[in-house]
């Protein structure tokens, strides 16, 4: 996987689903509220936004990433 767009229907992302993908491109849905432990580690991510809706992100979610940039709402 390159890129993912999570769907709006999509409201969690387990723990470590998908770590280890070297996923580049993430797209959160705008209605995500908790993104799991380890969701998106060893992933070749640049940059992330995060959504307003979003309330609990857990443990180590972007580790081991190439993150030059995280957009997070007041």
């Amino acid at each position: 996987l390159r890129s993912v767009t999570i769907p709006d229907s999509v409201t969690e992302i387990s723990e470590r689903a998908f770590a280890g993908n070297k996923i580049k491109s993430l797209t959160l849905s705008s209605n995500i509220k908790e993104i799991g432990p380890e969701a998106f580690r060893i992933n070749k991510l640049d940059s992330v936004s995060i959504p307003n809706s979003l309330s609990v992100i857990r443990d180590r979610v972007f580790m081991d990433n190439e993150l030059t940039s995280i957009n997070i709402p007041d």
